[in-house]
């Protein structure tokens, strides 16, 4: 599975975005690049978008992506 981002809309202007990718064979989750527009920083906006994600799919652990995916060789295509 490709790259997905979750974003998150407050008073119709982007607030808040996360880019994330699955494995489901590996199970594991990475997110990269979380961002905040400086106005709505400190809000809770990316512990929310976070929480969501891991809500959504329970069966994973998270990482940070790191720049490390080509030590996960068996995810690439998953």
């Amino acid at each position: 599975m490709g790259w997905r981002q979750r974003a998150t809309n407050l008073q119709g202007e982007f607030a808040f975005a996360v880019d994330y990718r699955i494995c489901r064979r590996c199970r594991i989750g990475w997110i990269e690049q979380p961002y905040t527009l400086p106005q709505y920083q400190r809000c809770g906006l990316g512990i929310a978008g976070l929480a969501a994600l891991r809500a959504e799919h329970p069966e994973l652990s998270w990482h940070t992506l790191g720049g490390h995916l080509g030590e996960w060789d068996c995810c690439r295509d998953g």
